[in-house]
């Protein structure tokens, strides 16, 4: 891959000129938009449009020029494929001797470059960068000051000519000539606000200032070899000034503390170097729930002659990844010959208007995963190829990434030869900027490609797509044989979207509100999607107009962030409905109008229980199931979207229920039916786990009934399964499943505690509940007391400790700007919940509270005082 913008070079020559890193052109830019078709080149403008121009930030969008100008409308569809958009920056040479390129990392979408009024370049991929030599046209006017203008043509306006219709028509994207043109369907699909269609330099524009000599790609290769890793190099050497063509020409590839020289090929196409370093017994790079994700720093060092320059790579990761696809049905991902269970959450970019995001930003965002315990966040089709940044985090904390190609929900015509080597080109450079990252673990040509014509009844050459199956399955095996590659999401079995084999979209609980049972009656062999909802934010991210919940559910904001599917007479608001009448009732649904703050909890805990359900079944001991990503990560706009946090990344209610449940070291407990409750105990830790698991069977109350312990051992990377009577030490209907007399318990109570010679791995007791009275299911509030006092625990950080007279149901804390350990959990009389409450930005509010789903009223949390933290 090219050698990245920020890597760190040294020399004792810097004439040399190997690597220089690129200089972002950062001068200010100003847009205008103009009808479509006004001018096709900067001097055939009107002379005073530029006089409309407003600044605007690159790497940026026009939505992110609009929004810093407070312009963006939050409702109303802007139209930004409607016009024209011009941008331009004035610019001057740098004192510079050597070649001149201008780079551009990404222009969306129609694009045509001028500098000082020559065009020199036109682009129509989104996704592709480009280089342009300017050498001479800078040096034309060395003194002078160099203008720089970019014009990005009206989607709408180039589709509007004629064009071979599609095969079949798809009803998620408005303009649906829009699979002729490679752009990001982010902004043009009615079911994902906002409508801010990405036009703009979304990625950065730079100017590379070459030496005599340099590097023109760098490829790294790590494989494991028996014990042994082993990086494979391919180093290609351009050296132009003829003083440097006799010079004595040595690399050397450092790996760890291991290194080893490079040798000419004898490529005429330039110089080209290859060798390999071997490693002895390297660390593993594992997902951070299975181990640690190990990872080798990397330098290049190039001497001509006397002058040396080293150039920084990105580490390196020793890991073996591969499928078990079975008989064609089985889809189970192996990590270093371990089967592993994904999970996670199907990403969306942080800034949906500029389509950028800092690495601080990044890293926060993918901590919080890492903490919930998700190992797999997957790139949709729908969205766009992410930041290096992105890449780099994922492999220092542990993240595994799928990674779609950018095609989704449309015919796209391959059999146009144009169209077809602008695709290629694209998935070749993706790839080699992609590079030998190890998070980078599945491949996927598309998003929903297949499954749309299969849904219309189409026959299968309708939806076969030779593209994806052959062609770039073949780019991706060239580039990256240490990948899975995935033709589709969805995709195999007699129908694309059929559950039972390879890779599903499951959403039979959610949007097709089947039962909870269907998790495991249509249990998917992997589900690449699942679980879409639509989830309110917590109250502090309501707003002020949280005091007046009933107002917040009428409200504009509220419900242009309900999500729906393009032409359905339904939304994700009635899906999580139906789930919470199943769960607590139709009473629950007439509290929107006589308790509406009660509704929004109930909806937030029906959500989160009902994940937590599903995944808690894929994760049992024996589960077909291989892993299940949840539909999505983060919402894109204020309001109940999908994602299990909110537009500001502040975590829902879900994303408690999702962690405890998502644990390395995770206690679920099971209603297996006839065959009564069962406890299993995940372990994907590299050594054993032992300690003893403990039965309760109690009343709400708090009076225990009865009660068991027994010694429990989970092998390294294993689930342990043991039926909750077998503990008791007899039959007790503890499921209910017979119906032999009202119970003598309203809850069953299970709980880990591992022997202090592994307690650092499970910080505390690992615990489940599950109701039994039916009582305990009614939403009706109750008479509770409850109690929650804070006490400081260093800097900016507090414990919490909540305490309730009788079962508490869904406690939840009201902390702004907290990060919360736990949320949302049922507590009982003499099992009190203490949990780490931290505030990293500063002071904390004034205060904060505390309340149940079952209880009258939010109370004070006491101890906070104002001004601490």
């Amino acid at each position: 891959m090219t050698p990245p913008a920020d890597s760190e070079a040294t020399s004792s020559d810097v004439a040399i000129g190997v690597f220089v890193p690129l200089q972002w052109l950062d001068s200010p830019w100003e847009m205008v938009a103009c009808e479509p078709g006004l001018a096709t080149s900067p001097d055939r403008l009107p002379a005073d449009v530029w006089a409309a121009a407003q600044p605007a930030p690159v790497p940026g969008t026009v939505a992110s020029a609009l929004r810093a100008a407070d312009a963006l409308p939050a409702g109303a569809i802007p139209g930004f494929d409607d016009h024209d958009y011009w941008y331009r920056c004035v610019f001057r040479r740098p004192d510079h001797d050597g070649p001149i390129r201008l780079v551009f990392h990404g222009l969306a979408t129609l694009a045509e470059v001028w500098l000082d009024g020559t065009s020199i370049l036109a682009s129509e991929n989104m996704f592709l960068s480009h280089e342009v030599d300017v050498t001479a046209q800078l040096a034309a006017r060395p003194d002078d000051a160099h203008e720089l203008v970019i014009r990005f043509a009206s989607i709408n306006q180039a589709l509007a000519q004629r064009r071979p219709r599609a095969r079949w028509r798809t009803a998620l994207v408005a303009q649906r000539q829009l699979r002729h043109i490679r752009t990001s369907l982010l902004g043009r699909m009615p079911a994902m606000p906002p409508a801010w269609a990405p036009v703009g330099p979304w990625r950065p524009v730079a100017l590379r200032l070459d030496g005599p000599a340099r590097v023109e790609t760098v490829r790294l290769a790590p494989s494991l070899k028996g014990s042994d890793g082993q990086v494979s190099a391919q180093v290609v050497l351009q050296i132009d000034d003829p003083k440097y063509l006799n010079g004595t020409v040595a690399m050397t590839l450092t790996v760890g503390d291991v290194s080893a020289d490079l040798a000419p090929t004898g490529d005429e196409a330039g110089q080209t170097y290859a060798g390999h370093v071997v490693l002895p017994n390297p660390a593993l790079w594992w997902p951070h729930t299975h181990g640690r994700p190990a990872r080798y720093p990397a330098t290049l060092r190039v001497a001509i002659g006397a002058a040396t320059q080293t150039l920084t790579l990105a580490p390196v990761g020793f890991r073996r990844f591969d499928a078990d696809r079975g008989e064609g049905s089985e889809f189970r991902l192996r990590i270093n010959d371990t089967p592993i269970y994904c999970r996670g959450i199907c990403w969306m970019p942080l800034d949906p208007a500029s389509l950028c995001a800092t690495r601080e930003a990044l890293r926060d965002a993918l901590e919080a995963l890492v903490t919930a315990g998700a190992n797999m966040v997957r790139v949709s089709g729908v969205t766009t190829y992410e930041s290096d940044d992105f890449y780099d985090l994922c492999d220092e904390l542990g993240l595994l990434v799928w990674q779609d190609f950018m095609f989704a929900c449309m015919d796209y015509p391959f059999g146009e030869t144009a169209f077809r080597d602008t695709a290629e080109a694209e998935a070749r450079q993706q790839l080699d900027r992609l590079g030998h990252r190890p998070s980078l673990t599945v491949l996927c040509g598309n998003s929903e490609v297949f499954q749309q014509p299969a849904m219309l009844g189409l026959p299968p050459d309708a939806w076969q797509i030779p593209w994806f199956e052959d062609d770039l399955a073949g780019i991706c095996a060239r580039a990256r044989p240490d990948t899975v590659y995935v033709s589709g999401s969805p995709s195999g079995g007699t129908l694309p979207f059929h559950t039972d084999a390879d890779v599903a979209h499951y959403f039979g609980v959610g949007a097709y509100r089947r039962p909870l049972a269907d998790a495991r009656l249509a249990e998917p062999a992997f589900a690449s999607e699942c679980l879409a909802f639509a989830v309110p934010p917590e109250p502090a991210s309501l707003g002020s107009a949280e005091t007046d919940p009933a107002r917040v559910l009428r409200s504009p904001t509220y419900l242009g962030g309900i999500p729906r599917d393009n032409g359905a007479d339904w939304d994700f608001a009635e899906v999580t409905e139906h789930y919470v009448v199943a769960r607590y009732g139709a009473a629950a649904v007439v509290l929107k109008e006589h308790d509406p703050a009660r509704y929004l909890d109930a909806c937030r805990v029906t959500v989160g229980e009902t994940m937590a359900s599903v995944q808690r079944q894929w994760r049992r001991r024996g589960a077909r199931c291989a892993g299940g990503l949840i539909w999505t990560g983060r919402d894109l706009v204020p309001g109940p979207g999908w994602g299990v946090f909110d537009c500001r990344g502040i975590p829902k209610a879900p994303y408690y229920f999702l962690k405890r449940t998502w644990a390395p070291q995770a206690l679920l407990l099971l209603d297996e039916g006839l065959n009564g409750l069962w406890v299993h105990l995940v372990n994907e830790r590299d050594r054993a786990l032992e300690g003893t698991l403990e039965v309760h069977f109690v009343r709400a109350n708090g009076v225990v009934t009865e009660s068991a312990r027994q010694p429990l051992r989970v092998a390294a990377r294993d689930v342990a399964a043991v039926s909750v009577e077998q503990v008791i030490g007899g039959f007790r209907d503890a499921g209910q499943a017979y119906h032999f007399g009202a119970p003598a318990f309203d809850l069953v109570r299970a709980a880990f505690q591992p022997d202090e010679a592994v307690a650092d791995d499970v910080a505390d007791p690992a615990l489940a509940m599950m109701h039994v009275g039916a009582h305990l299911n009614q939403i009706a509030p109750a008479d509770l007391e409850l109690t929650a006092v804070a006490r400081p625990h260093g800097s900016g950080s507090w414990v919490i400790e909540i305490r309730s007279d009788s079962y508490a149901h869904a406690v939840a804390l009201d902390l702004p700007g907290a990060q919360l350990s736990d949320n949302y959990f049922d507590l009982l009389p003499n099992w009190p919940k203490r949990l780490d409450a931290r505030f990293p930005d500063g002071p904390r509010p004034a205060g904060g509270t505390v309340r149940a789903l079952n209880g009258r009223s939010a109370v004070p949390i006491t101890g906070l005082m104002a001004g601490q933290g």
